[in-house]
């Protein structure tokens, strides 16, 4: 193969790669932070609750090339795992692949340790702004 072969053959490789790989480590640090918030909600005795638009605001504040579409990603993930429905147009493999192995993770870790992943990544959560304290009443 010529070098044009070879160029002309990683353009259309990069062009026909799936609309939305994770293009950097601020796509990934979102989605972890996304599956954390919901590993919380559900196991911290209901603790926390999330911020409306945090995810929006964390993402956008850390570099995420497409905040809205890895947050639909991880929502209908989400939804499948739970056998609820879901848009199979929303799913991206590599989103689904990092949310199963995040969850995958914490869900030991919890097992392993319970209440101190929310001693951990409650405050954590609540200082990057995606999940606040519930109020006592």
């Amino acid at each position: 193969m010529n070098s044009k072969t070879i160029i002309a053959t990683a353009l259309a490789i990069a062009l026909t790669t799936s609309a939305h790989a994770l293009n950097n480590g601020a796509d990934q640090k979102l989605i972890r932070t996304i599956v954390a918030s919901i590993v919380i909600g559900a196991n911290c005795s209901g603790e926390y609750e999330p911020v409306e638009n945090g995810f929006l605001r964390y993402g956008d504040g850390i570099g995420v090339s497409d905040t809205p579409r890895l947050l639909a990603a991880t929502r209908e993930w989400f939804a499948l795992k739970t056998n609820d429905q879901y848009d199979r147009s929303k799913l991206i493999p590599e989103v689904s692949d990092l949310v199963n192995r995040t969850s995958n993770d914490y869900v030991e870790f919890y097992t392993a340790n319970g209440q101190k992943l929310c001693e951990t990544l409650g405050p954590s959560l609540v200082r990057s702004g995606v999940l606040r304290q519930r109020s006592k009443r």
